[in-house]
């Protein structure tokens, strides 16, 4: 079985070596690799040519909505990339296990319903539906049958949502180990707002919401005592026109 392997950087010099290096020495090599590189005026593109890695330099507009300028250079990046049975979509700071691949394709042929699945983020415990972006692993089958990745805020949650709708399974793999190199700091209040926002977009209940809400406090990330507040009060106001302009 053949894999495809596609990281978008901006601005990556102090991370994409290590990352970059251990999808390039998986011990299931992928049938090709490629780094799109977006808009970087760091050593970013230097570092890529000294690991020899294969990368494409695009220039887009920058868009201030959170997601929409990755997922546009996502979609680039794959279009360039040959047919294969798999993709591995990685962020710029993440480190795999050696095996990561070997091991998530095992999984993938258990499991003819599997279409998303990543690994286990070391030190952080996820929920086994919910899928990290970050070292994500769609069966080529899955991706085209629900559309792929759209050019939008949260793209990787809708893809997930959009993979279910059409019956495929997705999945946490735990035993499968990525590391997140930059700290995953989600303190910010815009954070919050946009994730209350992003569920009522994708439809989610309002007492899931609340649910969901509250049950972020027990999480290990250290969560700040507002953002809970936040995130419920953006799923509530996401219907007026003022919380809607964002996604327009």
């Amino acid at each position: 079985m053949s894999y495809i392997a596609v990281t978008s950087v901006r601005n990556e010099q102090g991370f994409i070596h290590l990352s970059v290096s251990s999808v390039l020495n998986q011990s299931v090599k992928p049938l090709k690799c490629v780094v799109v590189v977006d808009g970087s005026t760091d050593r970013t593109v230097c570092i890529l040519d000294k690991i020899g890695a294969n990368y494409i330099i695009i220039d887009n507009s920058r868009s201030n909505i959170r997601g929409v300028n990755q997922s546009a250079a996502l979609i680039k990046g794959i279009s360039t990339l040959p047919e294969s049975d798999y993709i591995l979509k990685t962020d710029g700071d993440i480190v795999l296990e050696s095996r990561y691949m070997e091991k998530m394709i095992k999984f993938f042929e258990e499991n003819e319903r599997l279409g998303v699945a990543c690994g286990s983020h070391l030190g952080l415990d996820r929920e086994r539906n919910q899928v990290s972006d970050g070292a994500r692993v769609y069966r080529r089958l899955c991706y085209d049958d629900f559309g792929g990745v759209l050019v939008e805020s949260a793209f990787d949650m809708s893809a997930v949502l959009r993979a279910r709708s059409k019956g495929w399974l997705t999945r946490t793999i735990y035993g499968v180990s990525f590391v997140e190199l930059r700290p995953n700091n989600k303190s910010g209040f815009n954070h919050w707002w946009l994730m209350g926002c992003n569920r009522r977009r994708f439809g989610f209940g309002l007492f899931h919401t609340l649910v969901f809400a509250l049950n972020s406090y027990r999480k290990e990330v250290p969560t700040p005592f507002f953002g809970p507040f936040v995130l419920f009060a953006g799923y509530l106001l996401f219907a007026t026109k003022s919380s809607n302009k964002q996604f327009k």
